[in-house]
C-alpha cells in the first residue's frame, strides 16, 4: 500500500514507502505529553529518518523507551541519536539491535554515555562493533553509573575486550547475553 494520499492501492515494496513519515513521528514526539514507549522496529528508517526522530528526542520529556532495531541505521544515524542522548533526560531504554553501527558508531555511543545520566538499558546486538568499539564502550561505562544492562552479542568483541567491559562496571552491569569468554 502506498502512504501517499490518492496513490494506487496496489501492494508495493515496503522500502519504497513515503520517506516523510519519520518527520511526522518527529512532530508528534515534539508535542507528546503522554507517550512513554515507541516501537519502530523493522521500518527501514535509515540514517535520514533517524536523524529526524533524533531531533525530537532532544526535547521530548515523556518517552522512556524506544525500539529502533532492524532499521538500517548506520554511523551517521547513530551519531544523530547520540547527540540526542546527550540532551535527553527521560530515555531509560534504547534498542539498536541489528543495524549498521560499526566501530565509529560504538565510539559515538561511548561519548554519549559519558554525559547521559538516565539510560539504563542498551541493546546493541549484531552491529559489528568489534574490539575497538567494545573498548570505547568499556571506557564510557567506567564513568557512567546508570547503565545496568547491555546486550552486545554477535558483535565480534574479543574475549579480552569482554573482560574489560566487565571490569569497567565493577560487576554492576548485567549482560543480557554474555560476550565471549576469554580464550
Amino acid at each position: 500500500m502506498s502512504c501517499t494520499p490518492g496513490a494506487s492501492t496496489e501492494r508495493s515494496d515496503p522500502r519504497a514507502r513515503d520517506r516523510t513519515w519519520p518527520e511526522a513521528i518527529c512532530e508528534v514526539l515534539k508535542t507528546n505529553s503522554t507517550l512513554t514507549s515507541i516501537n519502530l522496529e523493522s521500518n527501514h528508517i535509515g540514517d535520514e529518518g533517524v536523524e529526524a526522530i533524533s531531533k525530537a528526542l532532544k526535547t521530548n520529556s515523556t518517552l522512556t523507551s524506544i525500539n529502533l532495531a532492524w532499521n538500517r541505521i548506520g554511523e551517521v544515524g547513530v551519531k544523530a541519536i547520540c547527540e540526542a542522548l546527550k540532551r535527553n533526560s527521560t530515555l531509560t531504554s534504547i534498542n539498536l539491535e541489528s543495524n549498521r553501527i560499526g566501530v565509529e558508531g560504538a565510539k559515538a555511543i561511548g561519548e554519549a554515555l559519558k554525559t547521559n545520566s538516565t539510560l539504563a538499558s542498551i541493546i546493541l546486538e549484531n552491529n559489528n562493533i568489534g574490539g575497538e568499539g567494545g573498548k570505547a564502550l568499556a571506557e564510557a561505562l567506567n564513568s557512567n553509573t546508570t547503565v545496568c544492562e547491555i546486550e552486545l552479542d554477535r558483535n565480534k568483541i574479543p574475549g579480552e575486550c569482554a573482560q574489560a567491559l566487565g571490569q569497567a562496571t565493577g560487576g554492576r552491569l548485567s549482560f543480557w547475553r554474555s560476550p565471549p569468554e576469554p580464550r
